[in-house]
């Protein structure tokens, strides 16, 4: 039998929303997963289910409140499935002096957002929940934007969406250009 994530990744990437979501959400109530608990400063808890040369499948679990920092997938796009709780999604444009708030909108239980390859966004978890994301190419490196010091970290790709603690898996922080005086 083929992978069953694998499967999943190919109807996320084929566009097939609703098998995708009716799989999934079909999965997890026949096997009700340990939900990943996120750790002390971290906004959820990570746990790579499918990783291979197609891409990579990996579940969250958020506490209420959580907030993953702005970030893109790199070289990867992304798909995120809410499987439970509410969320609110920012979507951003970044200039190289500013990170700007472009758009937001809400997520409920089975709503699948995607960020296509250098897209920046940020989730919110407005209650506890636990999303499902899928990432083609599998994140190799990807960009956290640390807005209070104005720096653009590129992270390893086996870290989550804020700011490493000590500077772990940074492999480069770029400074932003300094913002323009306005009249």
């Amino acid at each position: 039998m083929r992978d069953f994530w694998l499967e999943l990744l190919e109807l996320a990437l084929s566009g097939e929303r609703v098998e995708l979501r009716a799989r999934a959400a079909q999965h997890f109530a026949d096997s009700s997963p340990t939900k990943p608990q996120p750790r002390a400063a971290e906004p959820y808890g990570r746990r790579v289910l499918h990783q291979g040369p197609a891409g990579e499948v990996m579940l969250a679990g958020w506490a209420s409140g959580g907030r993953s920092a702005p970030h893109d997938h790199g070289e990867a796009s992304g798909f995120v499935l809410v499987l439970e709780g509410q969320f609110s999604e920012c979507l951003y444009r970044f200039d190289g002096r500013e990170l700007q708030r472009a758009a937001q909108r809400d997520l409920g239980v089975l709503e699948l957002t995607s960020a296509p390859a250098g897209a920046i966004h940020d989730l919110h978890a407005v209650s506890d929940g636990l999303t499902l994301h899928f990432y083609t190419p599998g994140i190799v490196a990807m960009r956290v934007y640390d807005v209070e010091r104005r720096t653009t970290l590129l992270v390893t790709g086996d870290g989550g969406a804020w700011i490493p603690r000590g500077g772990v898996g940074v492999r480069e922080a770029v400074a932003w250009a300094p913002a323009l005086a306005h009249s």
